[in-house]
């Protein structure tokens, strides 16, 4: 048996305990929100009524919460140098965290897809149970997304709560830096419907509100934004697992616990969040300062400090610029 597979092993059953307790916790859950009920017309079984919207939220509870659990021991120098004082490579060390949770969150949105398949049992007759595997497959993989955008994103950070933070900002950067950039430059409406699929749980959250009506037995039409989004998001998904793969390999075990300094972290987020909030002009002066007290204190989160650098003082005198070139503009 390879070291990798060792180490694969030893690892998965360490975390057998954990991954139990979160399943026990979605099914839970699961038993507990989701909805089948059969409406009767005149004392009469007439048609059925889902909810599965508890499903989704689970899943992308999973595709955050297990990275976070699967690299968190990273965060930590003490528990870096035994980890990395083990016959594995690094890019072995990552495929086992990557591989362990994936597979974990794989049986346990399973799991609760197969609850939800049970209770949709007695209301079978008005249901389309046939739509349910697409529900599932085309979920799971709008879990997988996220996923994979959540691991990249936590070994940018030196700190498992900077990559917390860091998870919120990639969170809401695409969508506002789109939106923003059509309001302000292009003007085209049709574009705000394809930009409004600009968030990374977009085709989880699509093809679980699409397929649950299928469900149903409604008639459903997939919009090509969606679908345009939907391919869009998976290729960013394996440029984001490529990204995974090359920074864990590349990381600098003296970095870990300080600030995070990496290229694609706070230091691009920050001002181009703000930025891209201030382009569209016409904003109020008070949200205007609002967004730039926002910045100042991601800033200090970032730094550690009230004490800011030159740099961010100049990021937050651009923003401020921008909003004052977008207000007259506008007027």
């Amino acid at each position: 048996m390879t070291s990798f597979k060792r180490y694969a092993l030893y690892h998965a059953k360490s975390t057998l305990l954990r991954g139990a307790v979160m399943a026990a916790i979605c099914l839970l859950l699961c038993f507990a929100f989701l909805d089948v009920t059969v409406i009767q017309e005149n004392g009469v079984d007439s048609w059925a009524y889902i909810s599965l919207s508890i499903l989704p939220l689970i899943l992308a509870f999973l595709a955050i919460v297990m990275p976070i659990l699967e690299l968190d021991g990273f965060k930590n120098r003490r528990n870096l140098d035994t980890l990395l004082s083990l016959p594995v490579s690094r890019t072995k060390m990552a495929a086992a965290h990557f591989l362990n949770g994936l597979v974990q969150l794989v049986v346990i949105y399973s799991l609760c897809v197969l609850l939800g398949l049970m209770r949709m049992l007695p209301a079978a007759a008005f249901l389309r149970e046939q739509h349910l595997l697409s529900y599932y497959l085309l979920t799971l993989f709008g879990g997988l997304i996220v996923y994979a955008i959540s691991c990249f994103v936590l070994v940018q950070a030196e700190t498992t709560s900077d990559g917390i933070v860091l998870m919120l900002l990639y969170a809401l950067t695409p969508y506002v830096l789109l939106i923003s950039f059509n309001a302000a430059w292009l003007h085209i409406r049709e574009l705000e419907n394809v930009f409004g699929h600009a968030f990374p749980f977009s085709p989880l959250a699509d093809m679980a509100s699409l397929y649950e009506k299928a469900i149903e037995a409604k008639d459903i039409f997939i919009p090509n934004e969606t679908l345009a989004m939907y391919i869009f998001w998976c290729v960013v998904a394996l440029l984001a697992v490529v990204g995974y793969f090359l920074t864990f390999a590349r990381h600098r075990t003296e970095r870990v616990g300080g600030i995070s300094e990496t290229f694609w972290g706070y230091r691009v987020l920050i001002p181009l969040l703000g930025i891209s909030l201030m382009l569209p002009g016409g904003i109020d002066t008070a949200l205007a300062v609002m967004i730039l007290i926002a910045m100042t204190v991601l800033y200090i989160i970032y730094r550690r400090s009230v004490r800011l650098r030159r740099s961010d003082l100049i990021m937050l005198a651009v923003t401020t610029g921008v909003f004052l070139i977008s207000s007259m503009m506008q007027s």
